[in-house]
């Protein structure tokens, strides 16, 4: 402000105006020197010429990383083509090792179904705990309970095991399209066809090399006519044309359908004593003895 004494046109008047702006101008130095202070702790962006600092938030220089999802990066699964955990993986390897067991040498008949039971306890190798598709699957096998010999006073474990064995011993394998459950909820039967029949065909031509497939299960269909494509058709066994049914449907109907389907390529009285049968490891025996004595 100008004194009230001081005329514009005065030789005061710029010294008086310069004083009076000097309180402001310290201010104002003494603000950007703690600012310089602290942008030289701070991360900053430095633009292209004229160079002048940006300060910048600090979530801004670590990538955001407080608001970002730590989404795990899972591989895919050899047995079902999706992303899976580690558990999932466990439990891939662990089934395929229990179907391993009674793998034939040479397979006769290859069934085909969907994907196994959810639980790892039910898998149909393992001997499974529930017995919605192992009983009536194996019976319309005509391999009951009755039909294996084991140690007096087994329990059901050596049994199943028995029968598991016998199941081998004939040259019927059981396979699946995902070899791993399907989750509730899903993608549908005809998503996962799709995707994984290609798959499922090239293991048939090159890894099992079966003389007869039967696919199980109406929701199949889609895959009969991509095995045909394949050129997998002339061992396809079927029902009418179209898949077997599954034996969850159970049904004496059903049994006697499916025993005819077997029959026509695998009949009972021409089958070779031993065929193709893996040499039974040491507990394996002791399974089928009724355990260790």
């Amino acid at each position: 402000m100008l004194r009230p004494e001081s005329t514009p046109g005065s030789p005061g008047c710029g010294i008086e105006h310069r004083r009076a702006r000097r309180p402001r101008l310290r201010r104002a130095l003494q603000l950007f020197g703690g600012a310089r202070h602290a942008w030289r702790h701070r991360p900053c962006l430095v633009l292209s010429s004229p160079a002048f600092p940006v300060p910048l938030p600090p979530l801004f220089a670590v990538g955001c990383g407080t608001y970002m999802g730590s989404s795990p990066n899972y591989l895919p699964c050899d047995g079902c083509g999706l992303p899976a955990s580690p558990q999932h993986i466990a439990e891939r390897v662990k089934r395929l090792e229990l179907s391993t067991r009674f793998r034939p040498v040479h397979i006769g008949v290859l069934f085909v179904a969907l994907a196994p039971l959810a639980r790892l306890e039910d898998d149909f190798y393992a001997p499974p705990e529930s017995k919605e598709f192992f009983n009536p699957f194996l019976e319309a096998l005509e391999i009951p309970s009755s039909a294996v010999r084991t140690a007096p006073g087994s329990d059901t474990l050596a049994a199943d095991t028995a029968r598991l064995a016998e199941f081998q011993r004939r040259g019927y394998y059981l396979a699946y399209l995902s070899e791993c459950p399907i989750p509730e909820n899903g993608e549908p039967a005809a998503s996962t066809i799709a995707r994984l029949g290609p798959t499922l065909a090239r293991r048939i031509r090159f890894n099992y090399k079966p003389k007869h497939v039967a696919p199980m299960g109406q929701e199949l269909l889609p895959l009969v006519d991509m095995l045909k494509v394949a050129e997998i058709g002339p061992i396809l066994t079927l029902d009418h044309g179209l898949a077997l049914p599954s034996p969850r449907t159970g049904g004496r109907e059903w049994s006697e359908l499916f025993r005819r389907a077997v029959a026509t390529v695998a009949p009972l009285e021409n089958l070779p004593s031993g065929y193709d049968r893996i040499q039974p490891t040491l507990t394996e025996q002791d399974l089928g003895a009724g355990g260790n004595s």
